[in-house]
């Protein structure tokens, strides 16, 4: 267990999430979630994020904060406190992403260019790329959706050294379990009280019952930080 409070304890776990390297070239996937919400899984993974953008930076690789709690949006802003970013970018990567946008019509409902509502910025200062979904393109008759989208994680791979996905908790929202059989490691994040639950403790069970590598629980005493 690795108490998250600084960059020194960040470069701690990313040391460890790099401990098993890819033997394709391709770059690795971990996703940080956890079983309850507020427990302060976007800025461990945000400070994270930013110790492997400056570690891959010297080598010409960058690295990718992906905002995967499409509902709850916080990466993009934080990065834009704390520095000047570019962007926006297509963030689909020509592939069939995870998310699906539909325009209901009389008939039925139709798919929408989906390469429209998911952007990716760079931040100056660090680096790091991050996304956002674009809500602000949904209308009223749209709906969006997430699906299984192996290609998509694929061309990530292929395009970052590391992608950091920040993933809604447990307790409100299913997705992150979804993404479990893609990612190399599956950290979940829990305050000193929350980490013996039964929540904390059968979402560990279900990464590696559903297909996923728990690489370890990390303790978490961030309060009032997106």
């Amino acid at each position: 267990m690795i108490q998250t409070e600084n960059h020194i304890i960040a470069q701690t776990i990313l040391n460890q999430l790099q401990s098993s390297i890819r033997s394709d070239g391709l770059g690795q996937l971990v996703l940080i979630s956890s079983a309850h919400s507020g427990d302060g899984v976007s800025y461990i993974a945000r400070s994270i994020a930013l110790a492997a953008a400056a570690h891959y930076a010297p080598m010409g690789q960058r690295a990718l904060l992906l905002d995967y709690d499409i509902y709850k949006q916080c990466q993009l802003q934080a990065l834009m406190d704390t520095g000047s970013v570019q962007g926006p970018y297509d963030a689909s990567f020509g592939v069939v992403p995870f998310w699906q946008v539909q325009t209901e019509a009389v008939t039925g409902s139709t798919d929408c260019l989906t390469a429209n509502y998911n952007s990716l910025y760079l931040q100056d200062q660090s680096g790091l790329a991050t996304t956002v979904f674009r809500w602000d393109k949904i209308e009223a008759n749209q709906t969006v959706n997430i699906i299984d989208a192996p290609h998509y994680w694929t061309a990530l791979r292929q395009n970052f050294a590391m992608v950091i996905v920040d993933g809604p908790a447990i307790d409100r929202t299913n997705m992150s379990a979804s993404l479990y059989p893609h990612m190399d490691s599956v950290a979940i994040v829990a305050k000193p009280q929350n980490a013996q639950s039964a929540q904390t403790l059968q979402m560990a069970k279900d990464v590696q019952r559903f297909g996923g590598q728990f690489s370890g629980l990390i303790l978490s005493d961030i309060i009032g930080r997106p």
